[in-house]
């Protein structure tokens, strides 16, 4: 239970706010930390992950959004 929401941390506060919409700073021990926390959470690499995201929010609602949501609530969530 305890890795599952530090893996979901690792998800929030470093895939998602920190590499992919890039809203803090943070200094390289706090970066390596949320690597190891994201990659636990077995999402793929930092890098794929925000890629994926950022293509998301360019392309939301279009047949390019990598997760969207016209495919079905399975396929946006999980499917992709």
């Amino acid at each position: 239970i305890i890795w599952y929401f530090l893996t979901g941390f690792g998800i929030t506060a470093g895939y998602h706010r920190l590499f992919a919409h890039r809203s803090y700073e943070a200094r390289l021990p706090l970066r390596y930390f949320l690597l190891i926390l994201g990659a636990g959470s077995v999402q793929g690499s930092a890098q794929w992950w925000s890629r994926g995201h950022r293509a998301h929010h360019r392309y939301t609602d279009t047949d390019l959004d990598p997760y969207s949501a016209h495919k079905g609530m399975f396929y946006s969530h999980i499917g992709w």
